[in-house]
């Protein structure tokens, strides 16, 4: 199983993507407003952390591919420019997700 950990406090938003299900997720991407984030590939266990800061409002698309075909999830949060925090995106059997939020409107030191 993947490790994510916990943030204390980081310029936008950590989330980490973590891959439960038995097969390899191929061509993994997260989109959100002023970006899109290429991860690639995660093996069964693994996992991928990026940081997302957008440019205005936004919340976030995820799409992969696995060996039952090409998947779109969206996944519904608000997250803005300088929020800090983190999400965790944990993909599972049969195209689910789950979608773990602690996003906070600003960085707290």
């Amino acid at each position: 199983m993947g490790f994510c950990g916990y943030m204390f406090c980081a310029r936008g938003v950590r989330i980490c993507i973590t891959n439960q299900s038995k097969n390899i997720v191929n061509a993994i991407e997260l989109r959100y407003t002023g970006g899109i984030i290429s991860i690639g590939n995660l093996n069964s266990g693994q996992s991928q952390i990026v940081y997302v800061n957008p440019t205005g409002e936004s919340d976030l698309d995820l799409s992969w591919s696995d060996n039952t075909g090409l998947h779109h999830q969206h996944i519904d949060t608000y997250i803005e420019h300088g929020y800090g925090g983190q999400g965790e995106i944990i993909l599972l059997e049969n195209a689910e997700i789950k979608w773990v939020n602690n996003i906070k409107i600003d960085c707290l030191f």
